[in-house]
């Protein structure tokens, strides 16, 4: 057929189907809007005055929800409101009250004329609350609300991370994800400043091995350790840390540049007890005191064969606990056919230091775990080992990369993060109500032996007050 043919042919044939096809219908109902119901709407904000009953009422319908909700969906802050239409004085008299409350820490002024109280440790947000709304002249109180959302990370490899997932961490998320008030002092072999899951944690470190101010690493042992306490979370990128938002991450380098493989890797226990000085606000010749130290730092390292303290290391680690730093070392790897009951290396077996040692997903003693069968022995156990299909730990690691590693090192930074949120969650607590919070609030596994675990594993759910243990109702 031509061309010219088949072209008017078409043209027909579309002229065809267009007479014959009928309009869509309208979807949306023509019927023009009642004007009462409109102003109605408008209405609803009286821009005349502000109904203090209504705000004190809701006030109280507010505290009766979150009572029944539980401490995960508020915080620790009760916000306060005075009625607008009280005179300046009877406004001065209730401030006075308020400021004058036993169970209140602290007041603010914020916007709009509200203020923030911040409730003691150990008191009700929520009955402090109720209290002040017994002032006539108080608007409203509650506590500041929390903004409920996903408490499952959306981080491509959280499927991965059994360590986190199996002891209570999705839990303790709940309640707290971290301040950037506290820092981790990672002493190792150097962490890869370039991560993606670090952007925004790194604080300026130190490589006390090469005494110069460059303390990153592609190696992948101490950006591992980093990234099991404290990686970003929630942001859809590799893995998350247990304190996956805000705290800050201190990285210091005590090893030399052999691969970060801490068994061939060379590092000295002078360098490693500047290390902990300087971490902790304390003067170490030729380098600048922080202003601000760290809260808690990590060692997972161990001097091979040192069963017996080493005396620097002891009383750096003393110095460090006494400035306020606490300091957790890893109980160290049986290698060979040392038997892992001879005890705990140098310098987890510092009297100041809290010792960690590490179990599997089956809450067993990894079997490289050292541990004492009589006399100090490991104070606590984390997940470091194999997990529930045989895998090992999954963590950040050099070259911006992610990567699966096993050992106390692992255990280590898991205590490290529960710290962080439980510091977080309360500034106010001192170092050693930290460690006794930690030592008496973990959990030992059911027949689960004291020198092989000491007291157990710290959930983090559990010590941030969830209602669970480890994940466990």
């Amino acid at each position: 057929m031509p061309p010219g043919r088949a072209t008017l042919i078409t043209i027909l044939a579309s002229l065809l189907l267009v007479g014959c096809s009928q309009p869509a219908s309208n979807p949306f109902d023509p019927t023009p809007h009642d004007p009462a119901v409109v102003q109605a709407a408008i209405d609803r904000c009286d821009l005349t005055s502000e109904d203090a009953t209504a705000l004190r009422n809701g006030s109280l319908e507010l505290l009766d929800s979150l009572e029944q909700s539980g401490p995960s969906s508020y915080g620790r802050d009760v916000l306060v409101g005075y009625r607008r239409d009280a005179t300046p004085a009877m406004r001065i008299a209730s401030l006075q009250t308020t400021h004058a409350h036993p169970a209140l820490a602290s007041m603010r002024a914020t916007g709009g004329g509200t203020f923030e109280v911040a409730v003691a440790p150990g008191q009700d947000p929520i009955a402090v609350a109720r209290d002040l709304l017994e002032d006539p002249n108080v608007a409203f109180a509650h506590p500041d609300v929390r903004l409920e959302t996903a408490s499952i990370p959306n981080d491509p490899y959280w499927s991965e991370q059994w360590n986190l997932q199996s002891f209570g961490a999705v839990e303790a998320w709940r309640i707290e994800r971290g301040s950037s008030d506290v820092t981790i002092a990672v002493i190792d072999a150097g962490i890869d400043e370039d991560h993606p899951d670090f952007r925004g944690r790194l604080l300026l470190g130190w490589d006390f091995y090469d005494d110069d101010d460059n303390p990153g690493s592609n190696a992948p042992h101490g950006s591992h350790v980093a990234g099991i306490a404290a990686a970003n979370g929630f942001d859809g990128i590799g893995v998350t840390g247990l304190a996956p938002r805000n705290v800050r991450i201190l990285p210091i380098k005590v090893f030399d540049d052999a691969g970060g493989n801490t068994k061939t890797a060379s590092a000295s226990a002078n360098d490693v007890a500047d290390a902990l000085r300087w971490a902790a606000g304390l003067e170490v010749p030729g380098v600048v005191t922080r202003s601000m130290p760290a809260d808690v730092a990590t060692l997972s390292l161990a001097f091979t064969g040192a069963y017996t303290s080493i005396p620097v290391l002891d009383r750096a680690i003393r110095d460090a606990r006494a400035a306020g730093m606490l300091a957790l070392a890893a109980s160290g790897n049986r290698t060979g056919a040392t038997p892992a009951d001879r005890g705990i290396l140098a310098p987890a077996n510092a009297p100041c230091a809290i010792a960690v040692g590490s179990i599997d997903a089956d809450l067993e003693r990894s079997t490289f775990s050292h541990y004492a069968a009589t006399g100090r022995t490991v104070d606590l156990a984390a997940p470091g080992g194999q997990g529930p299909s045989g895998g090992t730990v999954l963590s950040t690691i050099g070259d911006a990369d992610w990567g699966y590693e096993q050992g106390t090192s692992m255990a280590v930074p898991f205590v490290a993060g529960v710290a962080a949120l439980m510091l977080s969650a309360d500034p106010t607590l001192e170092t050693e109500t930290l460690i006794a919070e930690l030592l008496s609030g973990s959990a030992r596994p059911l027949g689960g032996s004291p020198s092989e675990l000491g007291f157990g594993v710290p959930c983090p759910d559990a010590l941030l007050g969830a209602a669970t243990q480890c994940g466990y109702p």
